[in-house]
């Protein structure tokens, strides 16, 4: 995703976030994203001279804009010391894409100190979950099931049980 362009957008531009890619943990470019997956975001910005202490902030809403979760170096306790005049980027690692096949938008900013808002670009780039066949069950996630996956596993201790116990309890469920 490319936001040079992008006019859409607010802050005093002393940082401004160029574009963003999604990689594997390897550092390959990421071209489906499935339920279950890790995922690195790489976000490339440009700073016009120095700057102290800045906070990047990644937000999820779903295709309708509701609001899933934002998750920031400031909440994380990351701490950015310093960026220099011209190019970088930071990577999020998300250990987990917990959400279901749908279209996600993201929104993204940059802050400073006071609070100083340096870039901010609200529903800048979309992304694709696609079902997946994570417990390789044959049956995928499918987005039927909700918005977030909840990975889980089942346990159960068959002792004392008879079939018609058995078939009775799955009856009520």
């Amino acid at each position: 995703y490319d936001f040079r362009a992008l006019d859409l957008r607010r802050g005093n531009g002393d940082v401004r976030l160029t574009h963003m890619e999604f990689m594997t943990r390897s550092g390959k470019t990421k071209k489906s994203i499935f339920s279950g997956d890790s995922l690195i975001v790489r976000l490339h910005y440009e700073a016009q001279h120095k700057v102290t202490q800045p906070h990047f902030g990644f937000k999820i809403y779903t295709e309708t804009g509701d609001f899933l979760s934002e998750i920031s170096t400031w909440g994380t306790g990351f701490n950015v010391q310093e960026l220099l005049p011209g190019s970088g980027h930071i990577d999020l690692a998300i250990d987990f894409m917990n959400l279901m096949p749908g279209r996600y938008l993201v929104s993204l900013w940059i802050e400073g100190i006071g609070p100083v808002w340096y870039d901010v670009l609200e529903h800048c780039a979309s992304f694709d979950v696609e079902a997946s066949n994570y417990y390789n069950s044959g049956r995928g996630i499918e987005s039927r099931f909700g918005l977030i996956f909840l990975p889980g596993f089942w346990s159960w201790d068959a002792t004392g049980t008879t079939p018609d116990a058995v078939g009775s309890s799955s009856e009520m469920g």
